[in-house]
């Protein structure tokens, strides 16, 4: 957990000034960048999983999951890039299987949904420290399952959550439906829990 004395504000925007080369260079070195929020669970970490209720805020940072398509043509799977996580006010690079344990779980997954990425390298960014609290399968998943509808070329997500930023009650949009039960889905590859 970041330990250091809070002396500036610690979200998205703060990190972003701070280190901009940090930002740069994964943008730049991406085709395709999806994001999504981290979020805290005050309560349901389990009982959401079959059914129950949870209760989960958002918080002001980001994960970020960035594809490089065609990276390596000759390769039939993904290449998993290191991640770089920022903790105790420190960017810091990791191996990606160190984060995630069924690595060859969610290459099949994004494989069967994007078969066009073979060959492709997906790294990652997060703005807070993995394993601490913060959900990090649920914010992935969620980077995830948006880049799936988004990179299919079927789905009108984007124009959906314009238009509806807050789903309250029912969710009958198609779409929204199809992502979030592919969130579920890598949630659970995500965070060891099939």
């Amino acid at each position: 957990m970041d330990t250091a004395p809070l002396t500036k504000p610690l979200n998205t925007g703060a990190l972003q000034k701070e280190h901009p080369e940090i930002y740069r260079e994964f943008f730049s070195s991406c085709d395709f960048v999806f994001s999504a929020p981290a979020t805290f669970l005050w309560a349901g970490d389990v009982a959401d999983r079959f059914g129950g209720i949870g209760c989960a805020q958002k918080i002001p940072r980001r994960v970020y999951i960035g594809l490089k398509l065609n990276a390596d043509p000759q390769t039939q799977g993904i290449h998993f890039a290191e991640a770089i996580i920022y903790r105790q006010s420190q960017w810091e690079k990791q191996h990606i299987t160190d984060i995630i344990e069924l690595v060859p779980l969610l290459e099949r997954y994004i494989l069967t949904c994007l078969p066009h990425l073979k060959g492709s390298s997906i790294k990652f960014l997060y703005e807070f420290n993995h394993g601490i609290g913060l959900n990090a399968a649920i914010s992935l998943g969620t980077a995830f399952a948006l880049a799936i509808e988004c990179l299919t070329g079927q789905s009108s997500v984007l124009t959906i959550l314009k238009e509806k930023p807050i789903l309250a009650g029912p969710v009958k949009e198609p779409e929204i439906v199809r992502m979030l039960q592919q969130t579920y889905q890598l949630r659970c590859i995500l965070s060891g829990r099939v």
